[in-house]
């Protein structure tokens, strides 16, 4: 998917933030992300639990083919876990 159709994607489902899977994971932050090449997607990954900024980390990457992830954010601040439920893409 195209980055302007993952901001649609994420957009469309906002009402998503805030909620808990099925598995228990909580969902802090749905984000577009590059999936082009392993290089991009490490380097947006890398951009982002350094940040914690999506809009920030994504900008070099806009032209690549995106996924929309669901991001657990209590797991990812105290513990250092990384935690995502690819949703869209």
């Amino acid at each position: 998917m195209t980055y302007q159709a993952a901001l649609e994607w994420i957009e469309g489902n906002k009402h998503l933030i805030g909620t808990v899977t099925e598995k228990g994971m909580y969902i802090g932050d749905l984000v577009a992300v590059p999936v082009s090449s392993t290089s991009d997607h490490e380097a947006f990954l890398k951009n982002y639990v350094l940040n914690r900024n999506a809009d920030f980390s994504i900008m070099p990457f806009i032209g690549d083919d995106m996924e929309v992830w669901a991001i657990d954010t209590k797991r990812l601040t105290p513990n250092g876990v990384f935690l995502y439920k690819r949703l869209a893409g």
